[in-house]
């Protein structure tokens, strides 16, 4: 969460501006780093999380459009939002050079 909320991504409260990749109509069921983190500490000596495959998120799912949303209605004054389409991200991956080019976008 703390990621997709940055201005390293394109979302910047700080001015009012959110890049939504795709439709942004998608939920997601953001969760925190720090929420991971603990999760993952408390899994190491619990012997049912071993080798264990375990779905970790938020409370609520809710999609990219809803949070700005949320932080408009939070901040009192509306987000100017840019959409990149699902067609220009994936010619962005069909161009990729590089090693991470062999995963994928499932």
């Amino acid at each position: 969460m703390e990621v997709w909320l940055s201005p390293a991504v394109g979302f910047d409260y700080a001015n009012r501006k959110a890049t939504i990749y795709g439709t942004g109509v998608n939920p997601i069921r953001w969760i925190s780093f720090q929420d991971v983190a603990q999760f993952a500490v408390a899994s190491l000596d619990n012997p049912a999380a071993r080798n264990a495959t375990l779905q970790l998120g938020g409370p609520d799912a809710l999609n990219p459009l809803q949070v700005v949303k949320i932080f408009e209605k939070a901040g009192g004054r509306p987000f100017e939002v840019q959409h990149v389409p699902v067609e220009a991200l994936q010619g962005q991956f069909a161009a990729a050079t590089d090693q991470w080019k062999s995963l994928s976008l499932g």
